[in-house]
């Protein structure tokens, strides 16, 4: 028998989160020119 072990959980980043955050707030402002969408929204 094997036995796996869980990684634990790791403490929240606050850096990571806002440099997460200002990559989606700069994808949205990338258009499809087809749909009129940003990227974001189409969830690409």
């Amino acid at each position: 028998m094997t036995e796996e072990t869980l990684a634990a959980p790791t403490a929240f980043d606050a850096q990571k989160r806002a440099t997460e955050l200002a990559i989606l707030d700069a994808l949205r402002s990338v258009v499809d020119p087809e749909i009129g969408m940003n990227v974001v929204e189409l969830a690409l």
